[in-house]
């Protein structure tokens, strides 16, 4: 007996074979993931961010604190409060800490032949280049957003402006 199937049928059950399948992909191992954090430098990045947001959290405290007049009891506390800080921060975002969240993202994002081919992309000479010219790209294209946005900030700034100075009463303005 033949089994014709209309087209819309067999595009119905391609598509169902389909997702079936990439739903039953194989998972990709800690090391394949180990193997991709190791090329991509993803300890590196996540080891980096630490002092960058000590710095922003001090920078935090220093600015809330500007211009107070602190006795040096109330700024020995700060300190205090502010190094227990840092010591959280070192702990709870360490690579030992962080490393078994990422393996847990990566392998629900990511099947192995995904993570196989990042790696191998990551570690080829334009995937290492990738990675080194990041940070100056990250840098030109937010330069290049604070440029577009500052004209936008202006306007909004106008806007609220006027909004403000407009009697919510009456709608003229006061």
């Amino acid at each position: 007996m033949t089994i014709v199937l209309c087209p819309l049928r067999a595009l119905v059950l391609t598509v169902l074979v389909a997702v079936a399948g990439a739903a039953y992909a194989e998972p990709p191992s800690d090391a394949d993931i180990d193997r991709l954090f190791e090329v991509s430098g993803t300890r590196k990045m996540v080891e980096d961010m630490l002092p960058q947001l000590e710095r922003m959290q001090e920078q935090a405290i220093n600015r809330d604190a500007a211009g107070k007049n602190l006795t040096p009891e109330q700024e020995h506390q700060i300190r205090a409060v502010q190094n227990a800080s840092r010591r959280i921060l070192q702990r709870s975002l360490s690579w030992e800490e962080m490393r078994p969240a990422y393996l847990e993202i990566y392998k629900n994002t990511f099947s192995k032949e995904d993570i196989l081919a990042i790696t191998e992309f990551y570690a080829s000479p334009a995937g290492q280049r990738l990675l080194e010219k990041t940070p100056l790209l990250m840098r030109n294209v937010v330069q290049v957003m604070g440029a577009k946005m500052q004209p936008l900030m202006d306007e909004l700034e106008a806007e609220l402006g006027q909004t403000v100075q407009t009697s919510p009463d009456t709608g003229k303005r006061k």
